[in-house]
């Protein structure tokens, strides 16, 4: 604020409390203005957080090892979803683990993105995996089984904005929306 301006408000609040009428006019607005003053510093503050914690998703997408080993195991040709995964081995378990947590972070990413909490400079890198994803057969099919299995027992889709984004970006196989398996 230039001197010239700080000047005028201290003007202003003397003569605001030089009567009594005015006294109660000039607290009232003093009042108003720290308000005012805590709503704005709260709103940052909220915007901060946030993006501290979407700033944290994306790294943990880009450095965390499970994710960048289930990367490598998505992008091979191998078929990890398979009636193997659903079987209580302990190596399985760990397994369908970090596979659906993959999942989720990129249906979280893509959540993120629709609500417009990142960009896309900050999504460049989460749409490579999910093109990755989408690319392989076997993750339209885990994806397909999810979606039919959902809609089927009317339960929530955990990768409902994954799907979404793979819809809107033609990443999906023409018959995803399909009831029967082809």
């Amino acid at each position: 604020m230039e001197l010239r301006g700080k000047i005028e408000m201290i003007q202003w609040l003397q003569s605001s409390f030089a009567s009594p009428t005015n006294f109660l006019s000039g607290f009232i607005a003093v009042l108003s203005l720290v308000r005012v003053g805590n709503i704005i510093a709260l709103y940052y503050n909220y915007q901060q957080k946030e993006a501290e914690f979407t700033n944290e998703s994306l790294n943990r997408l880009r450095f965390n090892k499970d994710m960048i080993k289930t990367l490598s195991i998505i992008d091979s040709e191998e078929q990890w979803f398979c009636d193997e995964l659903y079987d209580n081995k302990k190596r399985n378990r760990k397994r369908k683990g970090i596979i659906n947590k993959y999942l989720t972070y990129l249906a979280y990413t893509c959540y993120l993105r629709e609500r417009k909490y990142i960009g896309n400079q900050e999504l460049v890198f989460a749409a490579s995996m999910i093109h990755i994803l989408f690319s392989k057969n076997v993750s339209q099919n885990a994806l397909w089984n999810l979606h039919h299995y959902c809609d089927k027992y009317e339960r929530p889709n955990v990768l409902e904005y994954l799907i979404k984004y793979g819809n809107e970006n033609n990443l999906l196989h023409i018959h995803f929306y399909k009831k029967e398996a082809d």
